[in-house]
């Protein structure tokens, strides 16, 4: 395993704040399905066309997409979780620096979908939904979740001043979720929003596999990015 993945696994699944943060996120995505059920069970035909399910898978990909890139950016420091520059000085080569912190960052953002899956369960049950626009949402949710926090740690690289990190994560998030919505098909699959309704409802394949593709070049940018500010940095501090 890469040395890198292994040591920010540790950090961002069995530190404190991680644990915090998987407890924010299970509990939001619990109380949205809990105020959103009908007081007796037997009355839970009430709730089949409401889009109940739609509305969680949509708030979990979103906070997937800000956790997964808070986490990775430091926005949302994880005790033992070494950044990019602590990482610099270290005996490891920029390529498995930058595939390791992007590796992270997606694992981090399964980890979170991976939990939700009971939260999910429980709703797709009342609405008696089929498993497949489950997992699909569920990819696609990981998916764009990786790339945020791919983005978010070329950011974290990038940026030294916290207020600019923090402008140009919240600029990105609201540019890939509100603004790409506003966007004409096909291109508003690009938010995660659309792309989950795509996934459960389907009815654009090619929409939605043109949204995978561009989010899988988007990971492997950063990937270079960020290979590439390890090798500058150590360039410009003279370490080989």
């Amino acid at each position: 395993m890469n040395p890198i993945l292994r040591g920010d696994l540790r950090a961002r699944v069995a530190s404190p704040k991680a644990l915090t943060v998987y407890t924010i996120f299970l509990g939001v995505l619990g109380v949205l399905v809990v105020l959103s059920l009908p007081p007796d069970f037997s009355r839970a035909d009430e709730v089949r066309g409401e889009g109940l399910l739609l509305t969680v898978l949509i708030v979990q990909a979103v906070l997937v997409a800000y956790f997964t890139s808070a986490t990775a950016s430091g926005e949302i420091a994880l005790e033992g979780d070494k950044s990019v520059e602590d990482l610099v000085t270290s005996p490891f080569s920029a390529r498995a620096i930058g595939v390791g912190k992007i590796a992270s960052a997606f694992c981090f953002a399964g980890s979170l979908v991976l939990f939700a899956a009971p939260v999910v369960a429980v709703v797709a049950g009342v609405r008696g939904e089929p498993l497949g626009q489950i997992v699909r949402a569920a990819a696609v949710a990981a998916l764009i979740g990786g790339t945020a926090g791919a983005l978010g740690t070329v950011y974290g690289a990038v940026f030294e001043s916290d207020f600019s990190r923090s402008f140009v994560l919240w600029l990105t998030l609201f540019l890939l979720v509100v603004a790409a919505a506003a966007l004409p098909e096909p291109w508003n699959t690009i938010s995660p929003v659309r792309a989950i309704v795509v996934a459960v409802r389907g009815g654009a394949p090619a929409a939605l596999t043109m949204t995978v593709l561009g989010y899988a070049l988007l990971t492997l940018a950063s990937i270079w990015a960020l290979r590439r500010r390890v090798e500058v940095i150590r360039q410009h501090a003279g370490i080989r």
